[in-house]
């Protein structure tokens, strides 16, 4: 069962960061850039989040996990290297936690108190309390410094970091011990609640004044502009609060139990130990899921990772893509056609009478087949002017007629659930197996 857990977590990490490495700076790149369909001051929130999440995979993940599956004994075991990388760790997770708190409350106060929002929903705001929390987090974790001890003493050269006897004992490390705890994760699990809670309860009483003053209750009809209006952001708020609280649950049932249990990890359970990994595995893909999160309930962050793989991919990623394509397009049919044959075939060679043209509805089935052809037709000839092709023309009356608004709206809600279910079962799944 051991050689098992570690198993999975050595694949586990490394997925973990060739994934999340890249996806958290493309989220940076994209984000600092602007015009995602956010304000100025929730996309500062967001790029120093994806921040602070590449800081975790960075010092936990590279510098401390592949240390010891993929470069044992090196520079990075000496002890007051060690200790350094275990503060930055420690400063880089409680940022990445409580930088989700202060987004949660800016929403909070930008849907539900309408006089302090002019004030402190504002890009210069958001720097001061970003910078002030970083601080303050920092200041808190450097005494970690002195929790490590040398475990052994290669020519006169400390190597490895042991906790010393005295954390457990001592009044001022349990002390210490107990303020992180409470800091990271109890005290954000509370909040977060609380203003959800908060935000949940103001929207309903809101919605429900509204309808009344709108006569909706009478049964006329009227469109809520404000509240769509929010919408986007309300979504964006439970979807990344959601995800912290469901993948650090396990940690905090792990706190519980390390109460009641004591402080002594030998008399732990192996289930329990296996437990505690796992929940730090969760942990730890906590870092790489905001991301998505943010390509599945931002439509214009989607555009901008389209455009973005437009330029930057080579043709052989172009024609990875379309192999991909082809093997999903008879599930997504019309919007892989609309989307990524313009993306491929169309946007190359813009099409000089494409007003003229005259578009026409066709069958599903006959859609599939012809953007299918215009695959084939791509990677075969490449270097043919698409202008001249009929295929092209064709696929292109195909992505202008398949538009459908209300399946546009259920795709972006498939997507979002099955974005927050797949990173969460997941993990479980894993659990589940090995035990």
């Amino acid at each position: 069962m051991h050689q098992t857990i570690q198993h999975v977590e050595r694949v586990f990490y490394t997925a973990l960061a060739f994934i999340g490495t890249p996806v958290n700076l493309l989220a940076i790149v994209i984000l600092s850039r602007g015009k995602c369909g956010v304000s100025p001051c929730t996309t500062r929130y967001l790029v120093v989040m994806a921040a602070a999440d590449l800081m975790v995979i960075f010092t936990d993940v590279i510098l401390t996990s592949f240390r010891t599956y993929y470069y044992p004994l090196c520079f990075l075991d000496i002890t007051p290297v060690c200790s350094v990388n275990m503060v930055l760790f420690r400063t880089a997770r409680d940022c990445s936690v409580w930088f989700t708190i202060t987004f949660s409350f800016d929403r909070f106060v930008t849907i539900c108190c309408r006089k302090l929002r002019t004030m402190y929903c504002t890009d210069k705001t958001a720097a001061v309390v970003l910078t002030s929390t970083s601080a303050l987090l920092s200041l808190k974790n450097i005494p970690f410094y002195f929790q490590f001890e040398p475990w052994r003493i290669i020519e006169n050269v400390p190597f490895y970091c042991k906790t010393k006897s005295g954390y457990f004992t001592e009044t001022w490390w349990v002390a210490l011990d107990w303020l992180d705890t409470v800091l990271t994760p109890l005290l954000p699990f509370a909040l977060i609640l609380l203003f959800n809670a908060l935000t949940v309860k103001h929207i309903l009483v809101a919605s429900r004044v509204r309808k009344r003053l709108k006569g909706e209750s009478n049964g006329q009809n009227h469109r809520d502009t404000e509240l769509e209006s929010r919408r986007k952001s309300v979504i964006l708020l439970f979807a990344i609060t959601g995800s912290f609280i469901l993948q650090w649950s396990m940690i905090v049932v792990y706190f519980f139990s390390y109460i009641f249990q004591g402080n002594n990890s030998a008399d732990y359970s192996s289930f329990l130990l296996h437990f505690k990994k796992i929940g730090i595995m969760l942990q730890r893909l906590n870092c790489c899921t905001n991301t998505f999160i943010y390509a599945a309930t931002l439509s214009r962050f989607r555009a901008k990772v389209q455009i973005l793989i437009e330029k930057e991919f080579s043709s052989v990623g172009a024609e990875i893509t379309v192999g991909m394509l082809s093997f999903f397009s008879s599930y997504l049919k019309n919007n892989i056609a609309r989307h990524w044959a313009k993306l491929l075939c169309l946007q190359k060679h813009s099409l000089k009478n494409e007003r003229s043209v005259q578009y026409e509805r066709l069958h599903p089935k006959e859609n599939l087949l012809l953007f299918q052809r215009c695959l084939l037709h791509y990677i075969t000839f490449p270097n043919i002017h698409h202008n001249s092709s009929p295929v092209m023309l064709k696929i292109e009356r195909i992505g202008n007629n398949c538009r459908d608004p209300e399946m546009e709206s259920r795709r972006k809600s498939m997507i979002l659930l099955l974005t927050i279910s797949v990173t969460f079962i997941l993990p479980w799944l894993i659990n589940v197996a090995i035990f």
